[in-house]
């Protein structure tokens, strides 16, 4: 019998709080990271993402709560969880002066590499961030996408299990976005437990497992990315045949049901609710005499979700 392998936690937070003054940036956070995880911590500016990031990356002391990292305790024994976290924050500046090569090397031996070891550390991370048609090319001629690809090479050289990233695709182009999508994609598959806080909700969609939502400081959604179970609503579109006042008579007898938009050929609602409760409409409406010869669900984006649990409470 195969023994079932336990999940390993790299990244627990309990209460988590950080007032500066009399304002809270972060208020009693509760939310955790597993290898092989990549969170999304979504919210808008002053939500409190990049303090949590700093807290976590142990730049910022919190005022309440704890912050385990890999099981120890960032709080009580910082100088131990810092190898075990790579913090990437959305300014960084890089040598201008020197090439890509050149600035590897300087942080791969701050880290204490040297000979062999070092060479081939900095052929990986180069090879992994792709970077190696750059390798001689001077920092100051790079473009932001590459200096991106670039400062995460150097954060990768210790080989941290745990990536803290601070807006990693602010300013980049769609080409850049893409790729820095598929590079992290491909250290979760290493089993990096990784946080990216971001803006751009679309692209956190195609490589985040789990999303994290805050607003003024607190907590409002967390869980895995499963946006149809996130979303207490199911937008339906359906062509019809016939049936088109049939339909609105039934519709509008039901306090579940929005409607949308409706035509004689063509019928979009919000049905409040799970799937059965669609099936049950959907058996009313064909018992009503409504004809369709399509019927699909809007499958709703991670903004949507988004939208849904925030209420504007920071601009």
């Amino acid at each position: 019998m195969t023994a079932v392998q336990k999940t390993r936690t790299l990244i627990e937070m309990t209460g988590l709080g950080r007032r500066f003054g009399k304002e809270w940036a972060v208020r009693d956070l509760n939310l955790k990271l597993d290898a092989g995880q990549i969170l999304g911590l979504m919210g808008p500016n002053g939500a409190g993402k990049t303090t949590t990031l700093k807290m976590l990356a142990t730049l910022e002391f919190p005022t309440c709560g704890d912050v385990r990292i890999d099981g120890a305790s960032a709080l009580e024994d910082p100088a131990r969880v810092r190898p075990l976290i790579g913090f990437m924050p959305e300014r960084f500046g890089l040598y201008e002066n020197l090439t890509v090569f050149e600035y590897l090397d300087v942080f791969g031996r701050i880290h204490g590499f040297r000979g062999e070891s070092l060479t081939r550390i900095l052929e990986d991370v180069i090879d992994l961030t792709e970077l190696t048609g750059r390798r001689d090319v001077l920092i100051s001629s790079l473009s932001k996408g590459v200096r991106q690809r670039l400062f995460l090479a150097k954060t990768l050289i210790p080989d941290p299990p745990i990536l803290l990233l601070d807006e990693p695709s602010s300013g980049l182009d769609p080409r850049a976005r893409v790729d820095l999508a598929a590079l992290l994609v491909d250290l979760k598959e290493q089993g990096k437990g990784i946080i990216i806080s971001s803006h751009i909700l679309s692209e956190l969609e195609s490589m985040v497992t789990h999303v994290a939502v805050m607003e003024a400081g607190v907590l409002v959604h967390s869980g895995p990315i499963q946006i149809g179970a996130l979303e207490p609503r199911r937008t339906m579109e359906l062509a019809l045949l016939a049936g088109a006042d049939e339909a609105r008579i039934v519709l509008e007898s039901r306090a579940d049901v929005e409607i949308v938009s409706l035509t004689a050929d063509h019928l979009l609602m919000t049905v409040h609710g799970d799937s059965r409760r669609v099936g049950d409409l959907l058996s009313d409406l064909n018992a009503a005499g409504v004809r369709f010869y399509t019927c699909r669900e809007r499958t709703p984006s991670l903004e949507d979700v988004y939208l849904e649990v925030t209420r504007g409470l920071v601009t």
